[in-house]
């Protein structure tokens, strides 16, 4: 479906997107672009990868998470960032 087609009509489309659970390929000058899935079928995929062992999910909160430590000689963020800025000068 081309991206004229997806701006007129966003709504049909992805109510028919969650009806049949099937993805929409988005494309632009006949070039594949984007993938529209629907939720349901992302939470499908995802429990799928858990039972293959593929991804193993979470456990805790985001905010407990610990930093670890980088190995001896590497960079900071900040020496990084600063390397990038003065790329852009």
């Amino acid at each position: 479906m081309g991206i004229r087609e997806l701006r007129q009509n966003a709504s049909a489309i992805l109510a028919e997107a969650l009806r049949t659970g099937e993805p929409v390929s988005i494309t632009s000058h006949g070039k594949l672009q984007a993938t529209l899935v629907p939720a349901a079928v992302d939470l499908r995929f995802e429990q799928r990868l858990i039972d293959s062992g593929a991804l193993k999910p979470g456990t805790g909160r985001a905010w407990e998470i610990q930093p670890i430590e980088a190995p001896p000689g590497t960079p900071s963020s900040k020496e990084i960032l600063d390397d990038l800025s003065a790329d852009r000068l």
